[in-house]
């Protein structure tokens, strides 16, 4: 999981989904 942070937002974006926290800021790509 040794990538850049371009890849890094989509892994954030993913288990913000799994928390149930859609309150991350970086979620733009699922609230859209």
């Amino acid at each position: 999981m040794s990538n850049s942070g371009t890849n890094n937002v989509g892994l954030t974006d993913a288990n913000a989904l799994d928390l149930g926290t859609v309150a991350v800021g970086q979620n733009l790509t699922i609230t859209a």
